[in-house]
């Protein structure tokens, strides 16, 4: 049998046209005004009530201003061969010779103790930690070194092999244990003190709303508030591994969410106040 053909011919497009016949001249553009004040108020307002209730526990502390670190604190990572040339070219100030030496003889974690000496005289000019003490126990950048790694979701045997690629001394398992439950308890305070927030906010909005179920009143006479509680993400996507909790879904009397928003992707248990 013959078999049947096909021919192909060229096909209207129905597109827009390229190139320059689809641009507009610098006249026109020059000429338009672009109208951005409802674009930027349709960004900035929140999508839902929900976000709306969640945006009033934001408070300002005029306290926390006074508590900033200096413009200049700052951690440097540098190699130790460059600080040791720096150090080689001072000068002593007893016997004014210039052979000094810099040597590390203590770490703990992510902090060096680093002692300046004289060869010629053999004189300790100077000792000093890399990290003051935040709180006056732990050091600082240990604190913030853990807390980073927590917030990244960065485990210990991860920062290990990076410490090892750049040549530098890791801390131990010990050590990032026992300041991760610090951190970890420091969050869980932090999330509590939002959750009170957040529902004394959302206690007084409702308050002066009629409730027809007794079992909607507690001892005290003030409406019960049901408060959904996440402890895995505070944030789509986010790979922390600690988590906060927040106000997101409020019951009424007859039990039917007015709003809700689910912002992580599992929420463990419900907790009602």
């Amino acid at each position: 049998m013959p078999t049947k053909g096909y021919m192909f011919g060229k096909k209207k497009r129905y597109c827009k046209p390229r190139g320059r016949h689809a641009s507009k001249t610098n006249a026109q553009l020059q000429s338009s005004v672009l109208d951005t004040a409802g674009s930027e108020a349709a960004t900035t307002q929140p999508a839902s009530a929900a976000e709306r209730k969640i945006s009033l526990t934001a408070v300002t502390n005029a306290d926390n201003t006074n508590k900033r670190l200096p413009e200049d604190f700052i951690y440097v990572m540098m190699n130790s061969m460059q600080l040791t040339t720096m150090v080689s070219l001072l000068c002593c100030p007893h016997c004014f010779d210039n052979k000094l030496t810099m040597c590390i003889t203590q770490s703990k974690g992510m902090a060096h103790l680093i002692k300046i000496k004289c060869l010629n005289c053999e004189t300790y000019l100077w000792s000093d930690w890399t990290s003051k003490k935040s709180n006056d126990v732990h050091l600082d950048i240990n604190v913030r070194a853990v807390a980073a790694l927590k917030e990244s979701g960065i485990s210990h045997s991860k920062f290990d092999r990076f410490c090892g690629l750049m040549s530098m001394p890791c801390m131990h398992r010990n050590t990032y244990n026992n300041l991760a439950n610090i951190v970890n308890t420091a969050i869980i305070e932090a999330g509590e003190e939002c959750m009170i927030r957040a529902s004394a906010v959302v206690h007084g909005r409702n308050i002066s709303q009629p409730l027809t179920t007794d079992e909607r009143i507690s001892s005290t006479g003030c409406p019960v508030i049901t408060v959904s509680f996440d402890g895995t993400w505070h944030k789509r996507g986010h790979s922390s591994h600690s988590g906060i909790g927040t106000v997101i879904l409020i019951l009424d009397s007859s039990s039917t969410p007015k709003s809700y928003q689910i912002i992580a992707m599992f929420v463990i248990q419900t907790l009602q106040n």
